[in-house]
């Protein structure tokens, strides 16, 4: 896994490594949901949006799922132009 922890840390602060921490499990289990999409910025994704991941799995797979279907066969493209519509799953 190669998530920069200290860019989370420098933006979010202690309280959301403690968080990651804490629900591990979660996140690498989301990130490997996410990963099933083809996507080649995940740990980019992690870092800005590290509280999306740690949904509980199940939730994170629908939003996402869903999130997806909204943008359009070319969600890929879309994501990768506008990182910040992954703000819209926060």
């Amino acid at each position: 896994m190669n998530i920069d922890f200290s860019k989370i840390n420098e933006i979010y602060g202690n309280d959301i490594l403690y968080s990651c921490s804490d629900n591990f499990d979660e996140l690498v289990e989301n990130i490997t949901t996410l990963s099933k999409y083809g996507f080649d910025n995940i740990y980019e994704v992690v870092e800005r949006y590290p509280l999306l991941f740690l949904d509980d799995p199940e939730d994170f797979s629908s939003k996402i799922s869903k999130f997806l279907m909204l943008l359009g066969e070319d969600y890929k493209e879309k994501l990768d132009n506008d990182m910040t519509l992954w703000e819209d799953l926060l």
